[in-house]
């Protein structure tokens, strides 16, 4: 199944492949807390998005809200998908 188009909102700073692996997380229950689906929160909040995935220290910074909640491993596949400079080193 194909993901939906990348929102205007996010289309600046996120590419269509960052896109689907974030729908594609979708399918691991804590990516569709009550607050709403993953792609949603960052739909609704870009501009937060873009300030987390922006940051020198992305790992070490705070998620936007309605991620904050996320466990260091959950934290690891945003990173991967994301900021993947951001993973081991």
């Amino acid at each position: 199944p194909n993901a939906p188009p990348i929102p205007e909102s996010t289309r600046a700073w996120l590419s269509e492949h960052q896109w689907m692996q974030l729908k594609s997380l979708e399918q691991i229950g804590v990516f569709k807390s009550s607050t709403g689906a993953l792609t949603q929160n960052l739909e609704q909040d870009s501009l937060g998005w873009k300030r987390w995935a922006g940051e020198e220290r992305a790992e070490a910074a705070d998620l936007p809200r309605g991620c904050r909640e996320l466990s260091s491993f959950h934290r690891l596949f945003l990173l991967r998908v994301l900021r993947p400079d951001r993973i081991g080193a």
